[in-house]
């Protein structure tokens, strides 16, 4: 699956925001947020996107997309984990 996005807003060491401008999502907006604590930090992900073909999107695809996204980022919790402990 092809998948391009554009770094719409960007805050050196606080926050970046990507946006898809092509891929499978009718509309994907991803905010990355990074807090200082204790010695480390806090990555925090807020995550806003819509299926193609409105509700027919959601009620087909809906279940199997929301699985994808909680499995894409239990991968990089893991990942994040195992590099930075």
């Amino acid at each position: 699956m092809r998948w391009q996005s554009l770094i719409q807003d960007w805050n050196p060491n606080r926050s970046f925001v990507d946006t898809q401008t092509r891929g499978p999502y009718q509309r994907w907006e991803h905010t990355h947020e990074f807090e200082p604590y204790e010695g480390g930090t806090i990555v925090r992900d807020r995550i806003s996107y819509e299926l193609p073909l409105g509700a027919l999107g959601g009620i087909v695809g809906g279940g199997f997309v929301a699985k994808d996204v909680a499995r894409i980022f239990a991968f990089r919790r893991a990942t994040i984990r195992e590099i930075f402990g």
